[in-house]
């Protein structure tokens, strides 16, 4: 898992048939400090996340689990599954 910004959504009118119920959102990864590291990507949206929100990532076949077992699951490889409250790091533990 990995933590991401929601920048904004991504409409798209010809997708998968799976996909017709997924919100789509364009995601910056940001690391323990809230800094942007990588590029953007598009992740599907199960936990009601906005612009501007911090949330957890799941990848890989995990980014299919929260819309059910396969054949119903989308062609997903990177799904928002929590909107993040607050984070508290400490690099001396």
């Amino acid at each position: 898992m990995e933590l991401g910004r929601v920048m904004g959504r991504v409409w798209a009118t010809a997708k998968d048939p799976k996909l017709a119920q997924t919100k789509l959102l364009l995601v910056q990864p940001v690391d323990f400090h809230l800094k942007d590291r990588g590029k953007p990507f598009i992740a599907g949206e199960s936990c009601d996340a906005g612009a501007g929100e911090i949330v957890i990532l799941a990848r890989g076949r995990e980014a299919t689990f929260p819309f059910g077992l396969e054949p119903k699951a989308p062609p997903l490889d990177k799904c928002c599954i929590a909107v993040v409250d607050d984070i508290y790091y400490d690099e001396n533990a």
